[in-house]
């Protein structure tokens, strides 16, 4: 080796070169999976007796999500949310589902006005899972249904 200056900085770049493509793809399939985001779905089945108080403030349908802002008394506990569809269709065009959000309060004491927003994945309640397939959603203590065609 003539000249071993010439070989340790070439050593040197290459490393560099090489931990900076592994940082980079790295980044990458950290975004990938942020971006994969993961909402409870909508079920199909029965629709619940036991249901805590809340009030919808809003409804947002986005594609096939629906988010639903809600506000109930709590604060000291946290509370579960599932969203629940009639497992039968009414017979008209676009045919409708009524749709129920069960709150359980997990027996929280607290007397606070707890504002949040919720996101379910709703494709379970389309009629058939067909692009384009449409449905609306009559959903309990919202007055207005919701028009959903399934992506």
């Amino acid at each position: 080796m003539k000249n071993p200056s010439k070989l340790i900085s070439f050593c040197f770049l290459a490393l560099l070169i090489f931990s900076c493509k592994m940082k980079k793809n790295s980044q990458t399939s950290a975004t990938t999976e942020n971006q994969k985001e993961q909402y409870p779905q909508a079920i199909l089945g029965e629709v619940s007796k036991n249901n805590s108080p809340y009030k919808i403030l809003n409804i947002k349908l986005q594609r096939n999500y629906l988010e639903i802002e809600v506000s109930y008394s709590g604060g000291c506990e946290n509370h579960e949310f599932n969203l629940i569809g009639s497992k039968y269709l009414s017979k008209s065009l676009p045919p409708i589902r009524n749709v129920q959000l069960v709150h359980l309060d997990m027996q929280d004491k607290c007397k606070s006005i707890v504002t949040e927003k919720l996101k379910f994945g709703i494709s379970s309640l389309a009629e058939n899972t067909n692009p384009g397939n449409k449905v609306k959603l009559q959903i309990e203590g919202f007055k207005e249904m919701i028009e959903y065609t399934y992506e």
